[in-house]
Order: C-alpha cells, then structure tokens, then sequence
C-alpha cells in the first residue's frame, strides 16, 4: 500500500515550503507521490512549488474551487492506494507516512482516519 499526499493551498506561500519541506522528509517507499492542489493563489505558491520542490506534483486549477472541490480534484488524480489530505500549513510530523500506511494495512477495515489537532 501506497500514499498519495494532497495538500490544499489557496494563497499560504508562507507555509507551503515548510509543509513541502516536512513532507520531503517523508519520501520512501510509503510515499506514492505529493499533489499540491492550488486554489487559484494569487501569491507565489505555484512558483515555489516549481522552483523549490519539482518532486511534487502542482495542479494549479484556475478558479477556486474551495476546500471539497480542490481535494476531490486532487483525489481524481492520485494514484496510491491510500489518500492523505493535508492543509497547506500543516505540521507534518516525522513517520506521519509510514503510521499512516501501517494503520490501513493492518486493519482492512479501515476506510478513513483523521488528525489530531
């Protein structure tokens, strides 16, 4: 089983590359791919993304589609076995992957997990 990561970002430069930097952290074999979905930031999130983290993958939508929106436009183009919806200024701690991973595999039925805030 495999992760795809989303992250949902509208406008949140300032915090993308940190979350980005946390997650490149977490690249091993877990780690299907990272989607950064932008919400039509008007700030300079899509050239970060670009320039700063090529490894991640930007779908940059051209209208804002919100929150629901933006992640179903990023869960219809992930292709691992398990989606991981994350915030652009969200904390990724250290082996989040991996538990993420370990959890579905060892309870088939499991369908969806949350996050402690």
């Amino acid at each position: 089983m495999r992760v795809s990561v989303v992250v949902l970002n509208w406008n949140g430069a300032a915090d993308l590359g940190h979350c980005l930097r946390a997650l490149e952290g977490e690249r091993t074999d877990a780690l299907e791919e990272v989607i950064v979905v932008d919400n039509a930031s008007e700030d300079d999130s899509c050239r970060l993304v670009r320039e700063d983290f090529p490894w991640a993958r930007l779908i940059a939508s051209d209208s804002n589609l919100g929150c629901a929106g933006g992640r179903n436009l990023g869960w219809a183009n992930a292709k691992g076995d398990i989606v991981l919806f994350v915030d652009s200024d969200a904390w990724v701690d250290p082996g989040c992957i991996k538990a993420v991973r370990e959890a579905f595999a060892s309870n088939h039925r499991l369908a969806v997990a949350g996050c402690v805030v």
